[in-house]
């Protein structure tokens, strides 16, 4: 399967143009959004609404609280899974989507399989996304048919990561 999209120098430059013009609109509007509804990230809402209460989470029941190094926490690493800018609305959903919208329209169709190139997967059901090697490394390697799928899929990770709510998507 040849699955190339083969353009000139001036189609190429063309639809980099395009796409790079959609994202840093996307940002724009996703940032006026973020701070206009100003809403609450997952760790801080859940160790805020259930403080003092045991909260389940990926390593078992944990104590809700407003320590951020303690309490209720996501599947991601510590030092970065609550970023310092309200949730809504998600920057890769917001990202991805206008690339795929862009792709889509300017290639003509939705259709382009990819995958990853093989990586070691940093997750673990005991540890979560802790980065040690030792833990959880399966090799993993990513599919999808569709612009639209791999713009999902950007989105959606950050909410299983714990780092947006749902409605942020």
């Amino acid at each position: 399967l040849d699955d190339a999209i083969h353009l000139s120098s001036q189609q190429a430059s063309d639809l980099l143009f395009a796409v790079s013009q959609a994202v840093s609109d996307a940002g724009a509007v996703a940032w006026g959004i973020k701070y206009d509804l100003d809403s609450v990230r997952p760790f801080t809402a859940i160790n805020q609404l259930f403080f003092g209460s045991l909260a389940p989470d990926w390593q078992g029941d944990d104590l809700a609280q407003s320590d951020d190094r303690e309490g209720w926490n996501p599947y991601q690493l510590r030092r970065n899974y609550t970023p310092p800018f309200p949730d809504i609305v998600s920057g890769h959903s917001a990202f991805s989507g206008s690339s795929a919208v862009v792709l889509r329209g300017r290639l003509g169709g939705n259709y382009y399989p990819k995958q990853s190139a093989p990586f070691r997967s940093r997750f673990s059901g005991e540890k979560g996304f802790d980065g040690i090697e030792g833990n959880g490394n399966e090799e993993r390697v990513l599919q999808w048919d569709y612009f639209s799928e791999q713009s999902e899929e950007a989105g959606f990770s950050r909410m299983l990561g714990g780092i947006h709510m749902a409605s942020g998507n």
